[in-house]
């Protein structure tokens, strides 16, 4: 390694008649900066084998989070937190991977909820299109029908959390003070109990039609810092007939076009 040293980019220095002729480069490298990182913006990700049990022509979307802990200014350049996608279209018959990760060590003090320098995110279905959690607006209500199974809804909203605390608990271990609560590795309320940056909530096929909206209740915090989306479903067999009819309505209008051609000019047609 060379302090800004020229290279080749040709096949020599002279041209068929002899005169110079530039084909090297130079390129800016400083050797006392060159090792070191900057800013270190590489990712690692596995991708793993397509389970037995789902066909290799069905179609599977990942539904991740995208952004890191704290405000527009000190999440930059990259961005809050929010579902990606926000808008996940499917049709029924396809399968969804819901699965995301989260940094341990972001700056401290970075705004956020839960405990200090941690991505943690959760997804709760929500009811009626409005901010009501769909699983815990009634704790007895029993035998609610879900978009999703129940038992999907419930990991995919408490993501694997281990020894929780109820918020009586915490609030007495902690001497009433609100603030330590929120730091609380037991409190699950706002998804400290997860230990793994990463979570991976399983596939599951897209068997209803419908929309669902979800939230993220560890970071939703209804002022300017939002982590929200929706799934719409639709029918296979409803979109292969819009098509259809679509169509069929060109080769109608494209016959009648010929027919009054021939009628009205013959020798045309």
């Amino acid at each position: 390694l060379r302090q800004d040293p020229y290279v080749y980019f040709g096949e020599n220095d002279n041209s068929e008649n002899g005169d110079p002729k530039p084909s090297r480069l130079s390129l800016a490298i400083d050797t006392s900066q060159f090792g070191r990182t900057f800013q270190d913006r590489s990712h690692t990700f596995e991708i793993r084998e397509r389970p037995n049990d789902i066909p290799k022509n069905a179609r599977v979307f990942n539904l991740n989070v995208k952004g890191k802990r704290g405000n527009i200014v000190q999440a930059y350049p990259a961005v809050e937190y929010d579902f990606h996608p926000n808008h996940l279209a499917v049709k029924s018959g396809d399968y969804i991977h819901f699965q995301w990760t989260g940094c341990d060590n972001n700056p401290n003090n970075f705004a956020g909820e839960g405990r200090n320098k941690l991505d943690r995110s959760n997804l709760v279905l929500l009811k009626d299109n409005v901010m009501q959690a769909q699983i815990n607006d009634n704790p007895n209500n029993g035998t609610e029908e879900y978009f999703l199974p129940k038992e999907l809804a419930l990991k995919l909203a408490w993501v694997d959390q281990k020894d929780c605390l109820t918020y009586e608990q915490l609030l007495a271990n902690n001497n009433n003070n609100r603030n330590q609560v929120q730091q609380d590795v037991q409190n699950c309320g706002v998804v400290n109990g997860n230990e793994n940056g990463y979570f991976n909530g399983g596939v599951w096929k897209v068997d209803k039609t419908g929309t669902i909206r979800f939230i993220s209740t560890r970071n939703n915090s209804y002022t300017n810092r939002s982590q929200k989306g929706r799934i719409s479903s639709s029918d296979l067999v409803e979109t292969f007939g819009i098509v259809l009819l679509v169509v069929s309505a060109f080769v109608f209008v494209g016959a009648v076009g010929i027919a009054l051609v021939a009628q009205f000019a013959p020798a045309s047609a």
